[in-house]
């Protein structure tokens, strides 16, 4: 079977703690995997925020074939 597509979200909390706080160019990342079904960017972002506690950041969204 082919590989799949991944799509990481690279995000950041709106107030930042620990490492991630005294520096900006690191970001915490989300990802969903997809292999037998490919999913729409609204599904993903559903499930993002879905799985979120806190006000957050979005950075940058992207898609790699694994």
């Amino acid at each position: 079977k082919e590989g799949g597509v991944m799509v990481r979200i690279d995000w950041r909390y709106l107030e930042e703690r620990g490492d991630y706080k005294n520096d900006t160019s690191k970001n915490r990342g989300f990802s969903l995997v997809e292999v037998d079904t490919h999913y729409d960017i609204k599904t993903v972002l559903e499930e993002f925020y879905d799985s979120m506690n806190e006000p957050v950041q979005i950075i940058n969204i992207r898609q790699e074939r694994i």
